[in-house]
């Protein structure tokens, strides 16, 4: 079970949908027996279980390479199972970060997904811990406190643990550091997946259904140093549905540099639907919203809190905004899913 969920199979989402629906007590032990059958019976069908599918040798598929060759490209990463963590193993110390409770259970994962669907993104509060946060910023090498580094810093430190890690400055003060097909990094990357694991399978359900296999495509992590200039409005993808995560690993009040949004423009790329209502649906959203929305807003005294994930339709325009503030630089991590179709 444990091996299927770290390979992204949608074992827990469909496990904690039968315990939710067992614990109302409208169900009789009998029916909760074959509910149970039944669904080992979709996971070997489907072929969740077999070693063939779950046991595959990592450094076979991709080996000590740059990590800027896997980009967009599934190779195998491992992620931390969130229903059942794993413990008393070397990955599971890397992997520290605590899934959050959903107090409304599936209903609140079911408005998520209606929030990502109609506006394109969704706001999730908590998501991780304080002390994960700072867990993070100590295994990624961003420091905290008095001993917080810069972004030269910063990729400095990477590349001692790794001399393999791709980086790059696409905008003037803002690095971009490529952490996925790292041995060393991309544990504590990922390790941010439990946080958001039941959004990420909940999001993708229709297509698992089909039988299609999600994948993490992307893990970086973004460091926006003082006077960082804004980026242009972009996108992370078109060429199917896809989803991304952005992690504040700091407080990030609108002038350090957060990330705007203009919602509804997801609709534009939604190939299901026609032009009339990919049109209706953007412009419906961009009107509601008056344009471009922030995840932090000074007149509404709002900050984007570190630990707070920003999840978005991966077809959304969005940028980061300037970093107009002085003293410690703004450190974002982001992990993306696409199908591996």
């Amino acid at each position: 079970f444990q091996a299927a969920a770290r390979r992204l199979k949608p074992v827990e989402l469909q496990l904690e949908e039968l315990l939710e629906a067992t614990s109302s007590g409208k169900v009789s032990a009998d029916d909760i027996a074959r509910l149970e059958d039944e669904l080992i019976a979709r996971w070997r069908a489907a072929g969740y279980l077999e070693a063939a599918a779950t046991h595959r040798n990592r450094a076979e598929l991709f080996g000590r390479r740059l990590t800027g060759d896997a980009q967009g490209v599934d190779v195998g990463v491992l992620v931390p199972p969130y229903l059942l963590p794993e413990s008393g193993t070397a990955e599971a110390s890397a992997s520290a970060v605590r899934p959050p409770q959903w107090p409304g259970g599936a209903e609140q994962r079911e408005e998520a997904v209606k929030a990502l669907r109609r506006w394109g993104c969704a706001l999730l509060q908590g998501a991780v811990t304080s002390e994960d946060v700072a867990s993070l910023r100590q295994q990624l090498g961003l420091g905290v406190g008095a001993s917080t580094r810069r972004a030269g810093e910063v990729g400095q430190w990477l590349m001692q643990k790794d001399a393999n890690v791709s980086m790059g400055r696409y905008t003037f003060g803002r690095l971009h550091c490529l952490l996925r097909g790292s041995p060393e990094l991309e544990p504590p990357a990922v390790s941010a997946h439990s946080a958001v694991g039941a959004l990420v399978h909940s999001f993708f359900q229709d297509e698992e259904a089909a039988d299609k296999s999600v994948f993490l495509s992307e893990a970086q992590l973004i460091v926006a140093e003082p006077c960082a200039e804004a980026q242009f409005w972009h996108l992370e993808g078109v060429g199917g549905r896809g989803l991304t995560v952005f992690l504040p690993l700091s407080d990030i009040a609108l002038d350090k540099g957060p990330q705007a949004v203009l919602p509804g423009t997801h609709c534009l790329h939604d190939r299901s639907l026609s032009w009339r209502q990919r049109l209706r649906g953007c412009l419906g959203a961009l009107c509601l919203t008056h344009g471009a929305t922030t995840a932090a807003d000074d007149a509404a005294g709002r900050v984007w809190r570190a630990g707070d994930a920003l999840a978005m339709d991966s077809a959304l325009l969005h940028r980061g905004l300037a970093n107009d503030s002085l003293g410690a630089p703004a450190a974002v991590l982001v992990l993306r899913y696409d199908l591996a179709s």
